[in-house]
C-alpha cells in the first residue's frame, strides 16, 4: 500500500502544478505495483480528497485547486489505459455528476475502474439536464445509474432524477440509482467496484 511518505511525495508536486514530476513520481509508483487500479484507490483518490479539504480550509487557493485537478485527470487519463479488462459481464453502467459539483474527477475514475471489471459505462459528467439524461436511459438501459460527487445543494436533483426513473420506464427489479458522494464513501466505492454485482452500504 502507498505509505504517507509516498503521498507527500506526489501532493508537493501537485499543489505545485509540476506535472513533469507528478508524471515522473506516478511512473515510479507504477514500477512498484502490478495492478494499476491500486493507485486510483492508494493514491489518485486520497490525493483529490485531500485537495478538496486543502481548498475548503482556505489553505490552498483557486489556482493550486485547479491546477491540482488537471493533472490528476491528466494522470487518470494514462492510467485508464495501463487497466486491464476483465471479460464483460453484459452490464451497463451510466454515471452523471449532480450540477453543482465543479469537477468530475471522481465519476471518471469510476467509469474507469467500472470499465475494467467489465461493465459498459456511459459517463455523461456533469451539467446535463434531467429529461436529458432520462432520454439515455430510456435507450439503454443500463441496471445501475450512479450520480457522483453531489454537494448538499445538489441532492434534491438527484432525488428527482431517481424518482423519475423509477416511475418511467424501470422495471422494479431493477432499479438501481445511487448517490455517491466524496470523501465519505471512498471505502463503499471500493466494495462497489470490487466484484461483478454492485454492493454499496445502506
Amino acid at each position: 500500500m502507498a505509505s504517507a511518505l509516498s503521498l507527500d511525495q506526489y501532493l508537493t508536486p501537485l499543489l505545485d502544478g509540476n506535472r513533469i514530476r507528478c508524471r515522473e513520481v506516478m511512473g515510479d509508483f507504477c514500477q512498484r505495483i502490478e495492478d494499476p487500479v491500486r493507485l486510483y484507490h492508494e493514491v489518485l483518490w486520497p490525493v483529490m480528497e485531500q485537495v478538496e479539504k486543502l481548498f475548503r480550509s482556505d489553505r490552498i487557493n483557486a489556482a493550486s485547486e485547479h491546477m491540482a485537478t488537471r493533472i490528476n485527470r491528466s494522470i487518470a487519463d494514462q492510467l485508464q489505459m495501463k487497466l486491464t479488462r476483465r471479460p464483460a459481464i453484459n452490464k451497463r453502467l451510466v454515471i452523471s455528476c449532480a450540477d453543482a459539483e465543479p469537477e468530475e474527477l471522481g465519476a471518471q475514475m469510476l467509469a474507469d475502474m467500472f470499465e475494467s471489471r467489465g461493465w459498459d459505462v456511459n459517463f455523461l459528467g456533469g451539467g446535463v439536464p434531467n429529461d436529458e439524461i432520462l432520454s439515455l436511459l430510456g435507450d439503454v438501459r443500463p441496471e445501475l445509474l450512479l450520480i457522483y460527487g453531489t454537494l448538499p445543494t445538489g441532492v434534491p436533483p438527484v432525488k428527482n432524477t431517481q424518482c423519475l426513473t423509477d416511475e418511467d420506464f424501470v422495471p422494479e427489479s431493477r432499479r438501481q440509482c445511487y448517490h455517491v458522494q466524496s470523501p465519505r464513501y471512498r471505502a463503499d466505492i471500493h466494495l462497489l467496484i470490487r466484484g461483478s454485482h454492485p454492493v454499496f452500504p445502506g
